[in-house]
Formats: structure tokens, sequence, C-alpha cells
């Protein structure tokens, strides 16, 4: 390989970044405003619907200037485990779709105007119920359970976005 061309290489990952990305931290630009305050599910809302996957609609107030909202899902109230994740939301809400077991949620805010992203709002968190012979009996869905011989399985679907209108995001 000719030095020219390990030389483009190099540049072009130095100094090309993706479009799309925000990128905080300009000492140049006013701080945020205080983060997005989450409005429902509430915290430790419990749903009483057995039917899965199950569409829940996350919704939080405004905030000023904003551009965009970033919004985690995580199956774990430390907010390691994996969930949903969608960094470009435009509007104030976004309908997901869960299984079983409890959710914690979290949104920040960003604008280009600010130095930085606001801090992450306050962890809620949700349950959509567990599946037992008792709550299988009472309803009428299909449990959401992989069966393989005399082992089950219950853990959740991995969350998915629901297209709505006003053109939500889209998943990471």
């Amino acid at each position: 390989m000719k030095w020219w061309s390990v030389s483009v290489t190099l540049l072009c990952l130095l100094a090309c970044k993706d479009p799309n990305s925000f990128q905080p931290f300009d000492p140049t630009k006013p701080d945020p405003p205080a983060p997005p305050v989450l409005t429902y599910p509430t915290n430790g809302w419990m749903s009483d619907d057995y039917h899965y996957p199950q569409d829940v609609n996350l919704v939080w107030q405004p905030v000023s200037g904003a551009e965009f909202y970033e919004v985690e899902v995580h199956a774990d109230s430390l907010l390691r485990l994996p969930g949903y994740e969608n960094r470009r939301v435009t509007q104030t809400s976004l309908t997901v779709s869960f299984g079983q077991g409890w959710h914690y949620w979290r949104v920040r805010a960003a604008s280009r105007s600010w130095n930085d992203y606001t801090d992450w709002s306050a962890t809620f968190r949700f349950q959509l119920p567990f599946l037992t012979s008792a709550s299988a009996a009472r309803s009428d869905s299909t449990p959401a359970l992989a069966m393989s011989g005399t082992r089950r399985s219950c853990y959740p679907a991995r969350p998915t976005a629901t297209a709505s209108s006003g053109g939500l995001g889209t998943m990471n």
C-alpha cells in the first residue's frame, strides 16, 4: 500500500465525522436547561394487560429549545442490561413494544445551541406482568413463552419501536 493511500485513510478516520452525530461540549455555548420530566407511564406503573408484546407509549414534557431527545429503556435498575435506545426522537412521546417484566426508562434532550446534553431525567420503572398459570387462565392471549421439552424460557422479547404519526425516529 502506498504512503498516500495510508495518509488519506488516516485523515478520513480522524477528520470525517458522522454528519448526524451531535457534538456536545462546546464551551462557547450556554449550558442546557433542566432535563425532561417523565409523565407516562408513571413511576411504578403496572399494566393489567397480559397480551405480549405490549405497546407502551412513553411520554415526557418538552424541554424548551430541544431539537431532539434520546430515550433509553433497560431491563435492570442499574441501566446495564441492553434494552431499547433511540437517539433521535423529535417528539415528546414514543411507542415501543415490550415483553413481560420490569422496564426502566429515562430521557435527555439535546440542541446544537447548548454546550452539552441535558442531564438524564429521573429513571422511572414500569412493569408488564409475568405470565403465571393463574394469569394465563384469565387471559385470552397466547403466552409469549418458548417451549423446549420440559424447559420453559420466559425471557422477554427484545423491545421494538412501532411506527406512529409524526416520524418518531428509528431503532439503533
